[in-house]
């Protein structure tokens, strides 16, 4: 006689647990939200912004929801997980009327990206560095898992979105023209340094424009992000002040590599764990082995 019972069903439907793995609630971290994160909080100019790399950032988050012992009473009300997370990112959302006593305050307009849609919402541009605006809160949102007809699925849940900065900022789409979205300055070392983001498949194609002699690369985790160019010689301060304004802390295994005119590597920092004071946080005056 064939048995059709279904334990977990059974289970399930009469609202009852045992001490097993077999019921335990799935909560998935899907791969395109790698990109979504990417895209929207990787660079000012759309909200709060991560610090970190976003392959680092989805195993945070993967994390929190593992650890998470009441994803079901989260996903089924607020849907916000909020932790805090050392060094994790940038609150660039602030109420409008606080971002434009922020020194040098611009007003302006940016399109915010939300689900499929995007929406006009005020920017203001400010003089202050991006550092004023760091943050360690992290929030995932995480909602019910729905199969193709739109039918939740029992104890399955699913993350839709994880932002650094503060959790309690409403959908873009509910401003109402009350808070804005924060632009900092970007801080050069010095007079004629340029700061730029780069494509990782290109920046060894990418010239020193003549009127610089150097440039160097930060190195987050093997990948190649930015870039400053340099009109004379690198110097021990120079690199001591590219850990204070890096675009993104950076952590161990991170480094910076020097490039000449010619493209050819000059020398290369890898940061080690004596470099670190706190997680995702270089610290100044320990570059001693990188020399030009």
């Amino acid at each position: 006689m064939e048995n059709n019972f279904d334990l977990k069903k059974f289970l399930v439907e009469n609202k009852l647990t045992y001490n097993s793995k077999l019921l335990s609630e799935a909560v998935e971290v899907p791969e395109w939200l790698k990109g979504k994160l990417a895209d929207v909080h990787s660079k000012p100019g759309q909200g709060s912004i991560f610090a970190k790399p976003i392959d680092t950032v989805m195993k945070t988050v993967q994390q929190i929801v593992d650890g998470a012992k009441n994803i079901d009473q989260v996903a089924n009300s607020t849907g916000t997980l909020t932790v805090s997370s050392p060094g994790i990112g940038y609150n660039l959302v602030l109420p409008l009327a606080q971002a434009l006593k922020l020194p040098g305050a611009k007003q302006g307009e940016v399109e915010k990206v939300e689900g499929p849609n995007k929406v006009k919402v005020p920017s203001v541009a400010t003089t202050a560095p991006l550092s004023q605006f760091a943050s360690n809160e992290l929030t995932v949102i995480v909602r019910p898992k729905k199969d193709e007809a739109g039918v939740v699925i029992p104890n399955e849940y699913i993350v839709l979105s994880a932002f650094p900065g503060d959790p309690n900022i409403p959908r873009a789409s509910e401003w109402g023209g009350k808070f804005a979205v924060i632009i900092p300055a970007e801080q050069p070392i010095s007079e004629g340094d340029q700061l730029r983001q780069l494509k990782p498949e290109k920046w060894r194609a990418i010239p020193v424009p003549t009127e610089y002699s150097y440039r160097l690369v930060y190195m987050y985790s093997d990948k190649p992000e930015y870039q400053i160019f340099l009109k004379a010689e690198p110097k021990q301060e120079n690199y001591e002040s590219f850990l204070k304004i890096a675009p993104k802390p950076m952590e161990v295994g991170d480094g910076i590599m020097v490039l000449d005119k010619d493209n050819k590597q000059v020398n290369s920092y890898q940061l080690t764990r004596k470099d670190i004071t706190s997680p995702g946080q270089a610290r100044p005056g320990e570059l001693s082995q990188m020399t030009v």
